[in-house]
């Protein structure tokens, strides 16, 4: 069963030459005319996601408020600044990985919780203040 120059092949023909069936034959492809093809009615934009959009949407830098986050960490109140200290930091990161959207989402964590942690110690500076006054006039 050695291959023989000019031998004919014996037996089955090779399925690649196989006549294929009607159902698995492409159907030739049949366009619409124009005026009858469906488009959507309306354009949402935030269903666009060409790389120009987003490209020029973000064109500006996303501020991350970092130095905000840190003062207002220190002179005002703790807790609600180290939460705008990691929203702050969280902006860099998904700016890196190109997720500008997260970016912009923690972007804007960040100065909401930086301007609830300055609020919250003006007003404990104020409360403090009211109540050395009022302390010292009752005594």
């Amino acid at each position: 069963s050695l291959y023989k120059p000019g031998a004919k092949p014996q037996g089955k023909q090779p399925e690649s030459t196989q006549r294929e069936p009607d159902q698995y034959r492409q159907q030739p492809y049949q366009q619409q005319p124009y005026d009858q093809q469906k488009f959507p009615s309306t354009y949402d934009p935030n269903q666009v996601r060409d790389t120009y959009r987003r490209s020029t949407r973000y064109s500006a830098p996303i501020p991350n408020y970092l130095l905000q986050a840190i003062l207002a960490t220190i002179f005002c109140c703790l807790p609600f600044g180290i939460v705008a200290i990691i929203y702050s930091a969280q902006v860099n990161s998904s700016m890196q990985f190109g997720d500008y959207e997260k970016a912009e989402i923690a972007s804007l964590n960040a100065k909401k919780w930086t301007n609830i942690s300055v609020i919250t110690g003006i007003a404990f500076w104020i409360i403090g203040i009211l109540i050395r006054i009022l302390g010292n006039t009752m005594s």
